[in-house]
């Protein structure tokens, strides 16, 4: 969640076109989401800029795929590194927006481009 989303939510909320008990089903997992093999930080794009960066060294392959699913559902760019080629054919598998850079061993998915 980054900045834009909390002001979107806190506005429709203000508006009436999202009650409270919906912002705070939404907001239940702001800090983190725990998977039980990871925690994903869903706000720390809002809190640095920088999106979630995933280690992938020592996860499995339905690890990674589920890290970066969990993240795209909730609009969140992600970049995961030391990742091989079988991680990111699972990612992209379900998520076919996903690049991978061989050479630097990353997977990235661009949700969101920023304003500079």
């Amino acid at each position: 969640m980054n900045v834009k989303e909390v002001e979107k939510l806190l506005k429709e909320v203000k508006t009436g076109q999202t009650s409270i008990e919906q912002a705070l089903t939404i907001l239940k997992d702001f800090p983190y989401t725990d998977l039980g093999f990871a925690r994903i930080d869903n706000h720390r794009e809002m809190r640095t800029g920088y999106p979630e960066i995933i280690y992938c060294a020592g996860k499995t392959v339905d690890q990674v795929r589920e890290i970066f699913s969990v993240m795209a559902g909730k609009e969140n760019n992600v970049i995961g590194t030391r990742a091989n080629s079988e991680m990111y054919d699972a990612v992209k598998s379900i998520l076919p927006d996903s690049v991978y850079y061989s050479m630097a061993r990353i997977v990235s998915l661009q949700k969101e481009t920023r304003n500079s």
